[in-house]
């Protein structure tokens, strides 16, 4: 539902950044229950990581570099 591999979710619950609230007894095996709420707050997430890496892929492939109004932009952030 958020978009977000089980691979990706996995890694986030192990490293404790983030956690299921209706999940009262986590076990192994055992299907975790997300409430609204925090799927609300996964797909921010995807959504602010997505941002991210088309951000860095943009600025590795010259795209706002090569822009001039995003180069311009840059410019000014960076003085």
């Amino acid at each position: 539902m958020a978009g977000v591999s089980y691979r990706q979710l996995d890694y986030w619950l192990r490293e404790g950044y983030v956690h299921p609230e209706m999940d009262v007894n986590p076990g192994s095996g055992r299907p975790r229950r997300w409430a609204p709420a925090d799927v609300d707050r996964l797909i921010a997430v995807a959504q602010k990581l997505r941002d991210a890496h088309q951000l860095f892929e943009d600025f590795r492939d010259g795209v706002l570099w090569n822009d001039p109004a995003s180069r311009a932009n840059l410019e000014r952030n960076m003085a």
